[in-house]
């Protein structure tokens, strides 16, 4: 957010949603849905669709309509295409992140003493709905 010179979120809205315990997922969702009622927020980026579908489910039994009131962007890519509305989705490039640690881990074996490195596999950008 620094870098894009973007504001905190307000405490009130939430910021974590349990993908496991679907009793605080209803109390995120309500919160979500008080927020969006008043006007602090118009878009969320969930990680990850396995999330982020029974959230949209619950914001739309709230009356949230989305993409409308509500924006919502997923990562992973394997369950967005099948929401309703089908979500714009972040898709990361799996077999090229199979394949670079594959070839990390065997570069690895040959050589323990390897500097650490950093690799970016930029996601692909789905836009849906």
């Amino acid at each position: 957010m620094t870098v894009l010179s973007l504001e905190p979120s307000p405490p009130d809205i939430p910021r974590v949603l349990p993908e496991h315990d679907l009793t605080d997922l209803d109390d995120k969702c309500a919160q979500l849905v008080q927020c969006v009622r008043a006007g602090q927020v118009d878009a969320i980026l969930v990680h990850n669709d396995s999330i982020a579908l029974p959230l949209v489910s619950r914001l739309q039994a709230s009356g949230i309509r989305v993409p409308d009131d509500l924006a919502v962007v997923t990562y992973d890519d394997e369950l967005a295409p099948l929401a309703d509305p089908p979500l714009t989705a972040a898709a990361p490039p799996r077999r090229a992140v199979g394949a670079e640690a594959v070839e990390l881990l065997v570069e690895r074996l040959e050589d323990p003493e390897r500097p650490p490195h950093r690799l970016i596999l930029d996601p692909v950008l789905n836009v849906r709905g």
